[in-house]
């Protein structure tokens, strides 16, 4: 059967997951803020939450429909074929949203889609009850300007969190957004990486599952596993080809870097459960004693800013150390994120800014290209 699919993402880097989905064979349908529509079988779902790098979740769309009020609301959920969807003893779990609609109130919202799929699959089962201890099945009613958008969550729990990361900071970086840190900076994997501020070591685990080509889905599960109308081969073909793509580490590339002892081990535990041990170090190290050696390479970093530390006059000093030891080595490819409102005014103007979110944090994007 074929879907409709939504791939959800962090606003900023819709560009970056498009491609990650067309490089997987499949045809982008479009894209919106935070979200890519594209089409496949059940095939696109299994690969879709196992190798993408940069989703947060994905999505069936299963129906839109005008919903002007509720009883239309109520009408376009029961047209859809439940009873082809969702398992005998399924658990349904509807959350909702509004914008811009005759129907504002999200928890009636949700009441009553929850009310029509049942009463759907009483009619069509011939039960007078519907018992709900089963797999879960989460389903999202969206309604913007008197249009309803029903979807249904595949992944279960975001997709970032790959199973990896059991140690964190105060102020972690998704591993989605590292990710797509990396994949924006141009980085191949064929020079080195470093992460002057690498915290627990999100950046620098990413670059190296990129480089080792590992599939980011690969050790964790996703709710579609269970459903019965999602083929079970098609996990097992995907899971198969991810373990035939990795590829072995060729030595130690990529470098994180922190002052924070405690975070350095943690780091590397990380590193460990992700299997990655074998092309990435992690060294306790202050900024002011950071140097740049070797052939050039890049930095991707997620410095210190003052929403996180509590003191700007901290953020503007580490930037001007980080500036002082990596504007004057040629080559060198450098990528910062943060939130600092001036950041440019403090380390120099960029080549390239983007805008994304970390989290419900505004940040930009810096990148200074290689200095030649």
């Amino acid at each position: 059967m074929e879907h409709l699919l939504a791939a959800t993402c962090p606003f900023g880097i819709e560009s970056v997951l498009k491609k990650e989905v067309l490089s997987l064979g499949f045809p982008i349908e479009k894209t919106t803020d935070g979200r890519v529509y594209f089409r496949g079988g059940d095939t696109a779902i299994a690969k879709a939450n196992i190798f993408l790098r940069t989703a947060d979740r994905i999505h069936i769309l299963l129906k839109e429909f005008p919903a002007g009020d509720f009883d239309q609301l109520f009408e376009g959920v029961r047209s859809v074929e439940w009873e082809n969807i969702i398992d005998d003893r399924g658990r349904i779990h509807v959350k909702g949203r509004s914008k811009n609609s005759g129907i504002h109130s999200v928890p009636v919202a949700q009441s009553m889609t929850k009310k029509a799929i049942i009463e759907r699959l009483r009619s069509k089962s011939g039960k007078s009850e519907i018992t709900e201890d089963g797999t879960l099945y989460p389903i999202e009613i969206e309604i913007e300007s008197d249009r309803a958008r029903l979807m249904l969550n595949t992944s279960g729990e975001a997709l970032f969190k790959r199973g990896y990361r059991e140690s964190t900071g105060d102020a972690p970086l998704k591993e989605t957004i590292a990710a797509a840190l990396i994949l924006l900076s141009g980085w191949d994997g064929s020079s080195s990486l470093t992460d002057p501020f690498c915290g627990s070591g999100t950046i620098p685990i990413e670059a190296a599952m990129i480089k080792k080509n590992m599939a980011p889905g690969l050790n964790r599960h996703f709710l579609a596993m269970k459903w019965g109308f999602v083929e079970r081969k098609c996990w097992n073909e995907a899971a198969a080809e991810a373990m035939d793509l990795i590829r072995p580490a060729e030595g130690i590339s990529i470098y994180g870097y922190d002052n924070d002892p405690v975070m350095i081990k943690k780091a590397a535990v990380n590193a460990q459960n992700a299997e990655v041990e074998d092309c990435v170090v992690f060294k306790e190290l202050d900024i002011n004693r950071f140097k740049l050696k070797g052939q050039p390479g890049y930095i991707v970093t997620n410095p210190p800013y003052g929403e996180r530390l509590g003191n700007r006059l901290i953020t503007e000093e580490l930037s001007s150390t980080l500036k002082n030891a990596v504007m004057h080595k040629p080559g060198w490819n450098i990528n910062i994120i943060t939130a600092h409102p001036n950041f440019q005014e403090l380390f120099g103007r960029a080549l390239r800014k983007r805008k994304l979110y970390n989290g419900n944090i505004k940040c930009n994007y810096y990148s200074y290209g290689t200095k030649k």
